[in-house]
């Protein structure tokens, strides 16, 4: 089906190596997963094998396509060197080979590929354009596109540099390669000798125009650059690293307070809320492995969503009014007061009002700027300006971890390499990445608010304050030290994994490495332990919130529900590392993986969307005289069953009267009490009242036999009909068993039955595919049409018309037609005013008769002979 242009994808030439990087070395062995189909499925204790996968190996050319320095030697610097040569821009994909750039159309690839009958691994996939950008004089070792996919941020070792991508249409242009317009970006700070190495390069999703660029280096400064306003000099720089030495806390006793690994920073990732401080929040991630925050941070000049601006001044506020009378008008008054100067002591909650107050005045400062900004390009965020604070904004952490992650024994040392943070109705997970291969998986137990101006561990009035907190659930071995043993030992220095969320499904990560790649499928765990917590939350906050998030951690922890983890691809060997791994999601290309290597090797797989499984009950048989095929319907349990019976649900009891113990008490002949054998001949009132008395007894047994009797005919009766309707049901059910059998058994032809029909469907399916694929090319060739034959002769012409004209090789002499004609008329303006003083002495006495003694003058004809001449000169 639609996976089949995957397959020739990696026999693109985007992904062929430069010649001078080629040579004879062979290619690693790549291995995938069996179940890759399943990646983006709702993870289950066995994957099956639903679906088929796609994997396909790139070219055989087997060289580093890295010039100058190796990758190994720009790997192997403080910090980590996370690489991404990768990257997809809706239906384009951008290969960075070296210091090229490369880009080609996923959509024509896939519509060539299609199109070729039967052979589409030897079909034409089209050509790729190179960006020309001679601002990029490095080795591209990350791309980052921002939200607008307008500009991409091209990363080395030390230089940034921002490209400005073609426009749509580009695939129609004519030539191989794509002028395009870049900027160096803070030449000063990171091109310079000595400068520290940039560790992660990232765009402000809230950023004013998409130009807010963020980058941080191994240094732990954080520079923000508005790209639209100054590319040299940063917006803002903020630091993520220890003000001042502290004392060493027994919780942080494994680390020293003088170490290296605690002061370099590896990666930054941006929080993510609604209400809350989320979306204001830095968290940043040391090599030690430890994560601080910074709250609040903005970009100088950005663009707020309004209803985010109004959600958090009604979150400060409703915090505000749940303080005590005092508090909340020390709090008001501060607000109110212009002094940016520490406040002097307070009673006990004198801090957290002053905090909240602090918290107060700066959302005030965004909505006064809301309710008057302009509406920014998405029409539904405003422009505003990070609200002047009164002092900057402090670091808080380094983040409690409880209980302390498990550490790997494998003889590697555990360098932190990446952070991620995704969330699950509302619950924060982060994902922390080590060299060796663990990844660690913790819960957002606390969440951070803005503060200013103190020590990171003191509050307003000097008191030491307690480290946020992070619950561990999990901690995973990716078994990458097994790997580099079993293939006779090695090191991972170079090893740096990289995380990669998947734009459908937030509960998936993707990690690349130095042997490959992971999925992490966190569905699980995640949705309950979400459940739980947004089931637990009221409206209004208690002070037992945090420790019922603590027990529902605790509780999870017990159940033991494991991330479920994929080995994508396994590449064997450390030599050729993974570089890049792109999810590609667009409505004509679908849902697929690429992964690549340093050798430009690809593997390409299609994933499937979730569907939500169909609950299977019971459902009505059908008639056999109905030749329709129904759905099988869901019953809920208001429905009537499926079959109902005459036969009450209890089992008949039969009668007392009836049972073998009370077979004594059945009506019997009373004996006569005389001692004598002679009949009765004389009637008295004592044997009359006698008579009666055994009569009436009689009568009452008789009537309650007859009863007793009357139940047992009339159970034995429904029985009977029950009987019945049962045999009539299992004939019924017999036929129709037999109508199944028939069904699914195929004829000689092989064209009826089960399997036939599936298979029916199948094609028909592809068909109605490969028939929607034709629809979606003919409205994108009619959205940006390519130019036709003569179209392409037209503009050629023009531009050998233009060549000539201008002067670029063409004309006599290699001079230009305008410069000819220019000093053609200078010539003529030069000698009109000779012309006319002759004219004037002639004194009217025309041109061809001179005056005696005068100079001879030219006629008529030969001046215009003259103009002719100059004319065509």
């Amino acid at each position: 089906m639609g996976a089949s242009w995957l397959d020739s994808l990696s026999s693109h030439p985007i992904f062929e190596l430069p010649e001078s990087s080629s040579s004879g070395s062979a290619l690693p062995s790549l291995s995938t997963h069996p179940s890759l189909s399943e990646l983006a499925r709702p993870p289950s204790p066995a994957l099956s094998t639903i679906f088929g996968h796609s994997a396909a190996t790139a070219n055989s050319n087997g060289a580093s396509r890295r010039g100058g320095k190796s990758a190994r030697e720009e790997r192997d610097t403080p910090g980590g060197r996370k690489v991404r040569c990768v990257l997809a821009r809706g239906v384009d994909l951008i290969v960075a080979v070296g210091q090229q750039l490369r880009i080609a159309s996923l959509s024509d690839t896939k519509g060539r590929a299609e199109s070729a009958s039967g052979d589409s691994a030897h079909a034409d996939l089209g050509e790729y354009k190179t960006l020309h950008t001679p601002s990029i004089t490095f080795d591209i070792q990350h791309l980052v596109l921002n939200s607008t996919s307008k500009l991409l941020a091209v990363v080395g070792l030390h230089s940034i540099a921002v490209v400005v991508l073609p426009r749509k249409g580009w695939a129609g242009s004519i030539g191989r390669e794509l002028d395009c317009r870049s900027l160096v970006i803070g030449r000063f700070y990171h091109s310079l000798p000595a400068s520290p190495p940039v560790a992660q390069v990232s765009w402000h999703p809230w950023g004013d125009n998409s130009s807010s660029l963020l980058v941080l280096t191994s240094d732990a400064t954080l520079r923000e650059y508005a790209i639209a306003d100054d590319a040299e000099e940063p917006a803002q720089t903020v630091s993520l690293a220890r003000a001042a030495p502290a004392t060493d806390r027994n919780s942080r006793g494994a680390f020293s307070s003088d170490d290296v690994d605690e002061s370099t920073a590896v990666a930054f990732s941006l929080g993510q809320g609604e209400s809350d401080w989320g979306p204001l929040t830095l968290y940043g991630l040391m090599r030690s492995g430890d994560i601080v925050a910074l709250c609040p941070f903005l970009p100088k000049k950005a663009a707020i969503p309004a209803s985010y601006i109004h959600s958090l001044a009604a979150f400060i506020s409703t915090k505000v009014d749940s303080l005590p009378a005092p508090s909340s008008s020390l709090a008001l008054t501060h607000r109110s007061s212009t002094s940016t100067s520490s406040p002097s002591p307070h009673p006990p909650q004198s801090s957290l009002a002053t905090l909240y107050a602090h918290q107060l005045k700066f959302v005030n400062a965004l909505v006064a700027q809301a309710s008057t900004a302009p509406l920014s390009a998405s029409e539904d965020s405003v422009r505003v300006l990070s609200p002047r604070a009164p002092a900057p904004a402090t670091r808080q952490g380094p983040f409690l971890m409880q209980p302390a992650p498990h550490e790997l024994e494998n003889g590697h040392e555990p360098l932190a390499c990446d952070l991620a943070y995704v969330t699950s109705a509302g619950l924060g997970v982060f994902a922390i990445a080590y060299q060796d291969g663990k990844v660690d998986l913790c819960l957002e137990v606390d969440k951070v608010e803005a503060r200013w101006g103190s020590h990171p561990h003191e509050d307003e009035d000097g008191e030491e304050e307690e480290l946020p907190l992070l619950a561990v659930y999990e901690s995973v071995d990716l078994g990458l030290a097994e790997v580099v043993a079993a293939n006779g030992g090695g090191s991972l220095e170079t090893n740096y994994p990289t995380f990669v969320s998947d734009p459908v499904y937030p509960d998936v990560l993707y990690v690349y490495h130095a042997l490959g790649a992971h999925c992490l499928l966190m569905a699980k765990w995640l949705d309950a332990v979400a459940d739980v917590v947004s089931g637990s939350s009221s409206d209004e906050p208690t002070a037992d919130d945090e420790a019922a998030i603590q027990k529902v951690a605790e509780r999870t922890l017990r159940e033991q529900e494991p991330t479920e983890v994929l080995w994508v691809l396994k590449t064997d060997t450390t030599d050729r590392p993974v570089v890049g791994l792109v999810v590609v999601n667009d409505v004509y290309l679908g849902y697929s993986l690429l992964v690549l290597t340093s050798a430009l090797q690809l593997v390409a797989i299609a994933l499937h969307l979730r569907v939500p499984p169909l609950p299977i009950s019971s459902a009505s048989i059908p008639s056999s005289s109905s030749h329709q095929q129904h759905a099988p319907s869901r019953l809920s349990s208001s429905d009537p069953p499926a079959y109902l019976s005459l036969l009450e649900g209890t089992p008949f009891t039969p009668p007392t009267l009836l049972s073998q113990s009370s077979r004594s008490s059945l009506p019997s002949v009373p004996r006569r009490t005389s001692s004598t054998s002679t009949p009765l001949t004389t009637i008295t009132p004592t044997s009359l009242r006698s008579l009666g008395t055994t009569v009436n007894e009689f009568r009452a047994q008789i009537h309650a036999l007859v009863g007793a009797s009357n139940a047992v005919q009339v159970r034995l009766e429904t029985q009977m009909k029950e009987l019945s309707r049962q045999l009539r049901k299992l004939e019924e059910l017999s036929r129709l068993s037999a109508e199944l059998r028939r069904s699914t058994t195929s004829d000689s032809s092989g064209e009826g039955g089960l399997q036939g029909r599936l298979e029916k469907v199948t094609r028909n399916q592809e068909e109605l595919v490969r028939r929607t694929d034709r629809v979606l090319q003919r409205l994108m060739d009619a959205h940006e049409p390519e130019l036709s034959q003569y179209e392409r002769k037209w503009f050629a012409e023009l531009e050998r018309l233009e060549k000539e004209i201008e002067g670029a090789g063409g004309g006599a002499g290699g001079a230009s037609l305008e410069m000819r004609v220019e000093r053609v008329q200078g010539q003529l303006e030069s000698l009109k005013p000779a012309l006319e003083e002759i004219r004037r002495k002639d004194g009217g006495g025309g041109v061809g008769t001179p005056k005696k003694g005068a100079l001879p003058v030219m006629g008529e004809s030969q001046v215009r002979k003259l103009e002719v001449k100059l004319a065509e000169e």
